[in-house]
């Protein structure tokens, strides 16, 4: 996973000493998140959040690890927009599909 998404505030760390609220979505498999405190590391999974999902699918969505490791959609479109448009159709979670898909949507329908 290349990717990581915040979800802060939405669930509760499972370690009793830390029960952080401050969570990276670090991977999607068929609707199941697997969340990790950004406190302590402990992972869970998790239903995926429907509403989570519009919400973050934005050009501020912040791709973690891999090439644009730290960029927004706006800055990789700059440069590489193929890997937006390559991203919303292939990309292996669905959460960044959605929101590649809704930054060219919205990029495109302004142009």
């Amino acid at each position: 996973m290349s990717e990581t998404e915040a979800l802060d505030g939405v669930v509760q760390c499972l370690d009793t000493r830390c029960r952080g609220w401050a969570h990276d979505i670090i991977d999607e498999r068929k609707g199941i998140w697997l969340v990790e405190c950004c406190f302590c590391g402990t992972k869970q999974r998790m239903r995926a959040i429907k509403s989570h999902e519009q919400t973050t699918a934005s050009e501020d969505f912040v791709v973690r690890g891999g090439r644009f490791d730290g960029k927004t959609l706006r800055e990789i479109a700059v440069d590489h927009l193929d890997y937006i448009f390559f991203a919303a159709k292939e990309h292996d979670r669905q959460s960044v599909r959605a929101a590649c898909q809704t930054f060219l949507d919205t990029s495109l329908a302004d142009s």
